[in-house]
């Protein structure tokens, strides 16, 4: 358990970085473990065998007993399952990622979340024994699906991995468990959506085509968005290319270069052109927008309300990457704009995953932690936080950084570690400095004890106001004033309609007409 996890995650940093240095020669110490340790148990005598825990970095150890033998022959690539002692409880599914005298380093494939008192069994999973295999998990080749298992998950998404070309059932991994790699060892090659109807869509890159030769499909737990079209404005610098494979986009050129910034901003811009994303591109890149201020909020671990998607409090700034790369990334803002964080995380991971050593990509694996969690990935979301902070002198600083590993919690179901970091965000940005994501959270605060039906007393929404205009944060201020006006418990006060005009008039000065109406419909 974490007791203060700013505090945990900067001494387990140093300690993974020790073992990254010599290779994971050392076996990692379950005092530095982010999630309850699983306890592994023998499946026939109920005796204990091993334990198994989360790494900072995104990646669970498995230490067994020194008598336990039963995955000595497993290979990286190898599927193993955690077969739960209560059956009432969701298992979890694994891949071995790297074998070492010590026991094994696992990335966990499935999305449930961790339960505090589990014990089980770790088992080998085999594929050809389709009636066994585990809760939620697929298998196939090429194009075929086996009708059976998707037919039993309607309204449900799935995460699709390549296996070997050799038959063994393994996972074909993409990256080394040491790597500097901003992804995970096991990389998805598509991302799979059933609708209420049956009906399959299939997501990929651009790079390949559809499924792989071999594969297997885990189910994801939460609620699945329907897909539908998304629309993204380009300036007319912005060389056209395709995306995700299987998404629809319409394209909307605008005449306006200069890259809209604050969220206010964005969101009215958005409204206007009737877009999920705006991209505005020069010779020297791209800069990337995403609408949030009246969009779908994160729900994470499928009960914390994490609120607006933190995507679209600062624009994504890119060099010159490729016209591929930046279409990915649209995309991506464009779905998280309309909900589909599932989707969204699938084309942030393409590109992510051969950017290693670059800056922006960096900055951006931070800024997107929240949005991976909330897929369903919060052990990736950890490994973006790790990898992309790895030069920060302290990343208990790093702003964005606390903001996704708030997510990553509440999607492991830690509530009491989801809470006492969440509690602390408005803290730790005051301390940086950093007056624009103070004025989000305080936002983004009341947007959501508005979504719950809460009564908020004007003077709360009266005294954010006054202390977003001294941050010199004037149109969070319209967007607090607004919100007052329409759900404060005073707002049929006598002085409702002098203020509504003044707040309307400072709409129409900073040109947000349109995004005053949405609050004031």
């Amino acid at each position: 358990m974490i007791e203060a996890p700013p505090r945990v995650i900067g001494v387990a940093l140093l300690t993974a970085l020790a073992c990254m240095a010599c290779s994971w020669t050392q076996p990692p110490r379950e005092k530095d473990a982010l999630a309850p340790i699983l306890s592994v148990q023998d499946p026939l005598f109920a005796r204990s065998t091993g334990k198994v825990f989360l790494l900072p970095e995104g990646l669970w150890a498995y230490l067994p007993d020194e008598q336990t033998h039963a995955l000595d022959s497993a290979l990286p690539g190898a599927i193993v399952a955690f077969d739960p002692v209560a059956k009432e409880a969701a298992g979890h599914i694994f891949t071995v990622v790297m074998t070492r005298s010590w026991g094994l380093l696992l990335q966990r494939l499935d999305a449930q979340p961790i339960n505090r008192d589990f014990r089980g069994a770790l088992v080998p999973v085999k594929l050809s024994a389709v009636g066994a295999l585990p809760a939620g998990l697929c298998t196939g080749t090429q194009d075929e699906f086996d009708d059976g298992c998707f037919a039993r998950h309607a309204s449900t998404r799935f995460n699709v991995y390549a296996l070997t070309g050799d038959g063994s059932g393994r996972l074909l991994l993409t990256n080394d468990a040491d790597s500097e790699s901003l992804t995970m060892p096991a990389v998805r090659a598509a991302h799979v959506h059933i609708g209420s109807d049956g009906a399959r869509s299939v997501f990929s890159s651009p790079r390949s085509s559809g499924l792989p030769a071999r594969w297997i499909a885990i189910s994801t737990p939460r609620a699945s968005v329907p897909t539908s079209p998304v629309a993204i404005a380009s300036s007319p610098e912005c060389e056209r290319a395709s995306g995700l494979t299987g998404l629809r986009t319409e394209h909307v050129i605008v005449a306006n270069s200069a890259p809209t910034s604050h969220p206010l901003e964005v969101e009215s811009a958005a409204f206007n052109q009737g877009v999920d994303a705006l991209v505005y591109c020069t010779s020297a890149g791209a800069t990337i927008v995403t609408p949030a201020i009246h969009r779908p909020m994160l729900v994470a671990g499928g009960q914390f309300v994490l609120g607006s998607s933190i995507l679209g409090l600062r624009p994504v700034r890119l060099p010159a990457i490729s016209a591929l790369e930046r279409s990915l990334l649209a995309q991506a803002a464009a779905s998280s704009a309309r909900g589909d964080f599932a989707l969204a995380d699938f084309a942030l991971e393409i590109v992510l995953q051969g950017q290693p050593e670059q800056r922006w990509a960096h900055d951006l694996a931070v800024q997107a932690m929240q949005l991976t969690a909330t897929a369903g990935r919060p052990e990736a979301a950890l490994r973006q936080g790790f990898k992309g902070t790895r030069n920060a002198w302290n990343r208990e600083n790093d702003t964005l950084y606390n903001v996704g590993m708030a997510a990553a919690l509440a999607a492991l179901g830690l509530q009491g570690e989801y809470m006492a970091l969440a509690s602390r965000l408005p803290e730790i940005a005051s301390n940086a400095h950093d007056n624009e994501l103070v004025a989000w959270l305080m936002w983004d605060h009341f947007r959501k004890r508005i979504a719950a039906g809460r009564e908020i007393p004007l003077l709360e929404f009266e005294e954010a106001e006054r202390l977003m205009l001294t941050n010199k944060s004037e149109l969070w201020a319209l967007a607090v004033r607004a919100m007052a006006m329409r759900h404060g418990a005073a707002h049929a006060s006598p002085s409702t309609q002098a203020a509504h005009t003044a707040a309307d008039a400072a709409f129409t000065r900073h040109k947000l007409e349109a995004l005053w109406q949405a609050y004031t419909d």
